[in-house]
């Protein structure tokens, strides 16, 4: 029997038996108050009795009689008193006289003490009272229409009590019940987000505390199942970008092994060593790239978060500057910086990262002349390149997506860079633009939080 029911067949019970009891401690109270009621009238009777007993017996001379005579004579006037409406007794020198009913009132007062007295289905309050003539009168009060009244009170109450008890049993049953439903259903629901599915919402059945209850648990459920998704995709994305990273290392990997197994093995010119040296020093270096931008992209989908502070222009460019400058004049590029309005929140290393990784991109692109500047909290890198298609823009930031496949793979480039840009503004909670046209060059606008001092500084 589980604990619910045991608590409602404890209360229940509990209820009725104090009802009960108290129904029939009132009934005895009822029943004592109606005997002493009728002992009243008892003792009042037989006073009147036994007054008008010796009234009469007093008009003769008693004492010439002889004992015969004297009980014959007292018989008589006791009978001329004696009116038939409750049993009397006349008892004199241990003799009943006289006796109205078929009980023998005097052994019946001698065999008991009780006050109530029940005989032949009747009853009755018994009184006696001893006169100075030497008799002794006795009379029984009849109260059987009283004590059967009560009788039957008693049984219907007993009656009515155990009706009640049915059917608060059943009334507490069925409440237990429903007020238990509800938290079979949390059971329920409980059970199988412990078994993972957090996809069957809980419903509010009602605006007591245990609807605030499911309401909670709703809640929960709803920001559990939310964060295990979000869970599910960045694993998911995680597990793309490391099979990816795992096929694009393949090709350096054969080709490192290639060449480095040919150096061992060949008789080979110092030509074709320095050959196999470059290659092998420049796939080991895209390999290197490929790996660190893998890990800044892991990193910063893992949840890093960044220290918010004020980047000016003038910052920026001092990084850059002598970071791509070489890198332009290498490729036979060139970059112009245009940074002076510039001022944001945000890491400036991390804002570097995305103007070299967009650098890059604009170079790779077959760009001439690349601008990088800066206007309040907007920042933009054009180039006259090769631009791109509206179908490539859409998917520019998915990692190893490459527009151009070959040229990509060729340059060293793995199509991680403009995924890396995406999660670095997404981090600083910016926004990411592309402007481009196939043939006439890309803008790439970056827009940060604005700099509130550098602003009311200018106010």
């Amino acid at each position: 029997m589980k604990l619910s029911l045991k608590m409602s067949l404890l209360t229940i019970g509990l209820t009725a038996l104090t009802l009960l009891l108290c129904g029939l401690i009132v009934l005895r109270s009822v029943q004592d108050r109606t005997v002493a009621t009728a002992r009243e009238s008892a003792e009042a009777q037989i006073g009147y009795l036994c007054e008008a007993f010796l009234f009469a017996s007093d008009w003769d001379e008693a004492g010439t009689l002889s004992e015969r005579a004297q009980k014959s004579r007292l018989q008589y006037l006791f009978r001329r008193l004696d009116r038939g409406e409750e049993q009397h007794e006349l008892v004199y020198g241990g003799e009943t006289l006289c006796n109205s009913g078929a009980l023998a009132l005097d052994r019946l007062l001698e065999a008991t003490d009780e006050r109530l007295i029940e005989a032949d289905g009747r009853y009755g309050v018994a009184v006696r009272r001893t006169l100075e003539n030497g008799c002794t009168v006795y009379l029984l009060y009849d109260c059987t229409a009283g004590i059967r009244a009560l009788q039957g009170l008693k049984r219907t109450l007993l009656t009515v009590g155990a009706v009640a008890f049915c059917g608060l049993t059943v009334a507490a049953l069925l409440l237990t019940y429903a007020a238990l439903s509800p938290l079979k259903e949390l059971e329920r629901a409980a059970r199988r987000m412990a078994g993972g599915d957090y996809s069957t919402p809980i419903r509010k059945r009602h605006s007591d505390e245990v609807g605030s209850l499911a309401e909670s648990f709703e809640t929960m459920r709803g920001a559990v199942q939310k964060h295990l998704a979000e869970l599910s995709g960045v694993a998911e994305e995680r597990k793309l970008l490391l099979g990816a990273l795992t096929h694009e290392m393949k090709t350096p990997m054969t080709a490192i092994v290639g060449y480095s197994e040919a150096l061992n093995a060949l008789r080979l010119s110092e030509e074709q060593k320095a050959e196999c040296i470059t290659y092998l020093h420049r796939e080991s270096k895209r390999l290197e790239v490929l790996t660190q931008k893998m890990m800044r992209l892991i990193t910063l989908d893992g949840g890093e978060s960044i220290t918010p502070e004020p980047i000016y222009g003038e910052t920026l460019e001092g990084i850059l500057e002598p970071m791509l400058k070489p890198i332009a004049q290498k490729r036979g590029t060139e970059v112009t910086f245009d940074l002076a309005g510039f001022s944001a929140v945000g890491d400036s290393n991390l804002i570097a990262s995305v103007l070299s990784n967009l650098f890059d991109n604009a170079a790779s692109a077959g760009a001439r002349h690349i601008l990088i500047a800066g206007d309040g909290s907007t920042l933009s890198v054009s180039d006259d390149g090769a631009g791109m298609a509206p179908e490539v823009l859409a998917r520019v930031t998915e990692p190893f997506f490459r527009a151009d496949k070959a040229r990509g793979r060729a340059g060293g480039h793995a199509g991680l860079g403009l995924a890396l840009v995406q999660r670095i503004v997404d981090l600083h909670g910016g926004m990411l633009s592309f402007q481009s046209e196939p043939g006439k060059g890309t803008t790439v606008t970056v827009r940060l939080p604005k700099n509130e001092k550098e602003r009311r500084r200018g106010a």
